[in-house]
């Protein structure tokens, strides 16, 4: 049994974050075949919520619906995910900009302590928590432009970017680099300095692209 039992009448949104769950942690791997009637088995319930859940994890990209074989974790290609990571620099350089105009000491505050704990967990080794935070810190910029229609297209990627993640681990063996790279990010937001800082985000997202890639040569 991969899904806990849940109540009779859960909604569709429940059942989809519980899949979403299962792909990011690696239990559902990209490209494994997605079975909607043991999902509903596993959980209690009738198929009509999980397949509700399937039509909105198809909406995200998250999963494809192959005609006559079934609804498979989507296997993103080279061409997908170098545009996924260029769309997401773009995304995350605009937010910056917003950002620095929008900047106040809770803002500051906040993402400064998403370097910190970056930083810990990097000496740590920890990498399971240093995938969320760094997410975590991402995911701030983008809030704090105050762009919801950028967050929405930022959190859409965001599963897809989890699963890419969990399939190599060792992309995540450039600790250093990271909480280096972080700390510089957020020397330049509080100091204003925008283009540099919208330079510096592109370059650290095409950065962990190249990292990313090299890792899944071998897929």
């Amino acid at each position: 049994m991969i899904f806990l039992k849940k109540e009779p009448k859960v909604i569709a949104q429940e059942v989809a974050a519980d899949i979403k769950r299962a792909i990011t942690n690696g239990i559902i791997k990209p490209g494994e075949r997605i079975n909607e009637t043991q999902i509903a088995r596993d959980m209690g319930i009738s198929r009509s919520p999980v397949r509700e859940a399937l039509q909105e994890l198809k909406k995200e990209g998250v999963v494809i619906n192959i005609p006559y074989k079934g609804t498979y974790v989507n296997l993103l290609g080279k061409k997908d995910i170098e545009d996924m990571y260029v769309i997401r620099g773009l995304l995350e350089a605009y937010a910056i900009e917003k950002v620095i105009e929008n900047k106040n000491e809770k803002i500051l505050r906040c993402l400064s302590k998403n370097v910190e704990d970056i930083e810990k967990d990097v000496e740590k080794k920890q990498l399971k928590e240093l995938v969320s935070k760094d997410i975590e810190f991402h995911r701030n910029i983008c809030n704090f432009s105050g762009n919801k229609k950028l967050i929405d297209i930022w959190e859409g990627f965001q599963t897809q970017i989890k699963v890419l993640i969990n399939l190599e681990s060792s992309f995540y063996e450039r600790f250093q680099l990271l909480a280096v790279e972080h700390r510089e990010l957020l020397s330049l937001i509080i100091e204003g300095k925008v283009k540099r800082a919208q330079e510096k985000i592109k370059a650290h997202i095409l950065q962990a692209l190249d990292f990313l890639e090299e890792s899944l040569k071998k897929y």
